[in-house]
């Protein structure tokens, strides 16, 4: 099994234990996001593509979230990518010849994050027992690297253990993507990275699925509008704790709550990823729905037999729903994200707590 040194930047994937979520809940650092705070606003992120521009010199750039211009002579034809990475470039209309990642499983099989990508269409250069294996990957022969930003470090990358990343570099360079913006913008930058790579931005298919985001948008606003006064947290629960998410630092719960679902704030600080509680604490936020991860953690069966956590308003009233952080960051993504939550939203009422 590969090092998990730096599993801080895996907000978002992977079977977490208990010690790599406590050390999320610790050590994981993002950066602020300025909020637009209008729904209008919020829809205009989800971008009207246009075709890059191609610099005067000729050359191929793109200024990537680690703030590196990587140039090449010519536009990258042969790109590897990590799996969630994958999945969002897939559905832009960008194919890949090779994954890796930690969401690749150990027989290179792939898990939810790979979303629509073909597993049949493409390579794997790595899988959760070794993100990044440089000899696979240089059998690829590839021009580009495309993985997520996992952190300030200038060598921390999602699916590339640090020991490895100079080697990667080598073989090509890399291009990183921060999965720490708000859902939406997130997807901007992924359709930005997949017009610079030769997507077409007048692609009907393309088109519908930005109009879907959008009205999916639209319907989320609307139906919280509807519940006013529901509140809903996010939870990933463990044998010894209760993992709460911050609203101020995952990406799908700050789109959420700038699209109006109230979600409470919570007793750390703004930059960390989780609120840790004993299980004795479990009850200490009041919400009417609670959202349970369904990538790890306890089932809502689970949550419901817990003689505390069981005694929890909206779990006692039988409104806990899935919560799915994996659809790809893509405007199909987004559609199902919002439209999934809105149903568990529209299904639940205010609690008398």
């Amino acid at each position: 099994m590969t090092s998990r040194s730096s599993v801080s930047s895996r907000i978002s994937v992977g079977n977490w234990s208990a010690p790599e979520l406590q050390l999320l809940a610790t050590s994981l650092h993002r950066r602020k996001l300025i909020a637009t705070g209008t729904v209008s606003a919020l829809l205009a992120g989800l971008p009207t593509l246009t075709r890059a521009q191609t610099p005067v010199s000729g050359e191929w750039q793109f200024t990537d979230d680690k703030g590196a211009t990587i140039s090449l002579p010519e536009t990258p034809q042969r790109i590897i990518a990590d799996l969630i990475a994958a999945a969002a470039l897939w559905d832009f209309g960008i194919r890949p010849v090779a994954v890796f990642g930690w969401d690749v499983n150990a027989d290179d099989s792939f898990n939810v994050a790979g979303g629509r990508v073909d597993p049949e269409a493409v390579e794997v250069a790595g899988n959760v027992s070794a993100p990044f294996e440089p000899e696979r990957a240089l059998a690829t022969e590839p021009d580009l690297i495309v993985t997520l930003n996992g952190g300030d470090d200038p060598d921390a990358y999602w699916s590339i253990d640090p020991d490895v990343v100079n080697v990667a570099r080598e073989i090509a360079p890399i291009v990183a993507i921060d999965p720490a913006l708000r859902l939406d913008l997130v997807v901007l930058r992924f359709a930005e990275l997949a017009i610079a790579l030769g997507a077409d931005p007048e692609n009907a298919e393309l088109a519908e699925a930005r109009a879907a985001a959008e009205q999916a948008a639209a319907d989320f606003a609307s139906t919280v509008e509807s519940k006013a006064g529901l509140q809903a947290m996010f939870i990933v629960g463990m044998e010894d704790s209760l993992y709460v998410a911050n609203p101020k630092v995952a990406s799908d719960l700050i789109y959420f709550r700038e699209l109006g679902l109230d979600i409470p704030d919570l007793d750390v600080e703004d930059t960390e990823y989780w609120e840790t509680l004993d299980w004795e604490q479990s009850l200490k936020y009041p919400v009417d729905l609670v959202f349970y991860s369904t990538r790890t953690g306890m089932t809502a069966d689970e949550l419901k037999a817990h003689p505390v956590f069981g005694l929890h308003p909206a779990v006692a009233a039988g409104q806990v729903a899935p919560w799915n952080g994996e659809e790809p960051l893509s405007y199909q993504g987004i559609a199902t994200t919002l439209g999934n939550t809105r149903s568990s939203i529209e299904a639940a009422s205010v609690l008398d707590n």
